[in-house]
């Protein structure tokens, strides 16, 4: 169905371009980086959001909002492409009305990044999020795809223990091995009951959906009655349609698909240690009004961090760091100390602010969730 613009034209997008007419000019936009490798630079992975009409509004100085329906193009954590009629000046402040599969509308404040002219009318409008979302909400892939939202993942970016329960030994060496170089500390089990016997607390559990003395279901029930409330990997060995009966059930929501390489588990390990506890989840969004008023001055030192990183100021990145260190060591926020303290290494060592982009963006989310004076384990 089309939709009303304000001049009271049928218009199904400020482009108004229908939806034959916007496929066939997305397939000529997306072709050439189809035939590309991702780039090195970014640090969110580009899904299509293909999109008749989503409504953007752009907030003018003084406050007045002017709404705007644009055509769909991409979407990440990180922000979304768009195609719009006119110019639109970068660094302009936004709200993007996402539509969510069961939320409806979910308001998410954004801010142009850059504008690029294609064709005739036709600008590209990139809008980035300064607090991430999980764009896999909206998007609900299948499970089973590996589909995972961080482009890439240094092994360093990830830390903590990590409890393997995997009964083959062949592909407990094989994990082993691709973890080698991360920041990770693995435990391994070959069965349920030598994994319940381990268990004392780990950042996340890596388990396998063959196991010889328990279904999914029941071994990640246990696990949770243990008292883990962190991530799950559940590793399938398929997606087939007896494994996804298999697995349907169970208590988790990250899952791995073999074959895969080691580029794919520590996306998969980003996703559960980095992404999921850092973006903004409508899950929780509920659950937040019920929690303890955000913290003012973490809030505020996150926005001076994302003006940092905005500007590209070093010193300025630097100094903004060194001050939530301080607080979050402060208030025991220990995972929020430890990405600080991979910023700071990597800075003292020569590099760049785009090298440790992916992990400032973790602190500015962590930082704009305002974290309260209860949140001891997550930092969001």
């Amino acid at each position: 169905m089309s939709l009303q613009q304000p001049n009271g034209s049928l218009r199904p997008n400020s482009v108004n371009l229908g939806a034959a007419a916007l496929e066939a000019l997305l397939d000529r936009l997306d072709e050439p980086e189809s035939k590309g490798r991702a780039s090195l630079k970014r640090g969110y992975v580009r899904w299509p959001f293909r999109r008749l009409a989503v409504t953007v509004g752009l907030i003018h100085p003084g406050g007045n909002t002017v709404n705007i329906r644009v055509a769909g193009r991409n979407l990440s954590n990180g922000g979304i492409c768009v195609l719009h009629s006119s110019f639109i000046h970068p660094g302009s402040d936004c709200i993007v009305y996402m539509p969510h599969p069961t939320q409806g509308e979910v308001q998410v404040r954004g801010k142009i990044a850059r504008c690029m002219h294609r064709s005739g009318v036709i600008h590209e409008i990139g809008i980035s999020f300064p607090r991430p979302i999980n764009a896999k909400e909206y998007l609900a892939p299948d499970p089973l795809s590996n589909s995972f939202s961080l482009e890439r993942v240094r092994g360093t970016d990830l830390q903590g223990r990590v409890l393997v329960v995997e009964p083959n030994q062949m592909e407990r060496d094989i994990i082993r091995h691709y973890l080698r170089e991360t920041g990770l500390q693995c435990e391994f089990a070959n069965s349920l009951a030598q994994a319940v016997m381990m268990y004392d607390g780990f950042a996340a559990v890596v388990m396998s959906s063959e196991l010889p003395d328990a279904d999914p279901r029941t071994a990640a029930t246990k696990l949770r009655d243990l008292g883990h409330a962190g991530p799950i990997l559940l590793v399938v060995p398929d997606d087939t349609a007896r494994t996804r009966a298999k697995v349907a059930s169970a208590p988790v929501r990250a899952f791995l698909t073999r074959p895969f390489s080691q580029e794919l588990i520590l996306r998969a390990m980003g996703e559960m240690l980095l992404v999921e506890q850092t973006t903004f989840s409508t899950r929780r969004a509920g659950d937040a009004k019920a929690k303890a008023q955000p913290d003012d001055e973490i809030t505020r030192l996150g926005k001076a961090l994302f003006s940092a990183v905005f500007n590209r100021d070093a010193a300025a990145v630097r100094s903004a760091c060194l001050r939530i260190r301080t607080l979050a060591e402060a208030r025991n926020w220990g995972p929020l100390v430890s990405l600080i303290n991979q910023v700071q290494t990597t800075l003292d060592r020569g590099g760049s602010i785009d090298s440790v982009m992916t992990i400032l963006e973790l602190v500015i989310a962590a930082c704009d969730s305002g974290i309260d004076s209860s949140s001891k384990s997550r930092v969001a």
